[in-house]
């Protein structure tokens, strides 16, 4: 069971620092961010970088950190935050690309990534009996004898 939470945090880690990476410089560099021009979001309700950069900086990077965080706290809901902010990165990817209209590298390789956390997070939610089933059963056999 270490194994995953250690693999959780670290892939947390790894996404964080490159959410704080590109947030940082899409809102230094709000019009050119790594050169990237705003010609790429033409079919975005935004102009510039700034908005998008902000959310990728606090959302995912904040967000990932956070989940990182909870296994040096020991945390037993790391399973629920790690699920959450992998499933957050998802929809941030999938929003991503419905909007620049293109798929790059980066995406598929954050796209696996965030596969895999929540890949993770399940099977370490079903090893430490997190499901919700899990607590209705428990709620249930408590009960029954009652």
């Amino acid at each position: 069971m270490k194994i995953l939470k250690v693999s959780l945090s670290i892939s947390h880690l790894f996404v964080a620092i490159f959410a704080f990476l590109g947030g940082w410089a899409a809102i230094s560099r709000p019009t050119d961010p790594f050169g990237i021009s705003t010609d790429m979001l033409a079919n975005s309700p935004f102009e510039t970088f700034l908005i998008p950069g902000l959310l990728l900086f606090i959302v995912i990077g904040l967000g990932q950190l956070f989940a990182a965080a909870f296994k040096l706290f020991r945390s037993r809901y790391q399973a629920y935050v790690s699920f959450v902010t992998g499933g957050v990165l998802l929809i941030w990817l999938l929003v991503q690309v419905l909007m620049i209209r293109t798929i790059e590298v980066l995406h598929v390789v954050t796209f696996v990534i965030a596969c895999i956390q929540v890949a993770l997070s399940l099977a370490l939610m079903y090893k430490e009996r997190l499901f919700p089933t899990d607590y209705v059963m428990r709620f249930i056999n408590r009960h029954k004898h009652a």
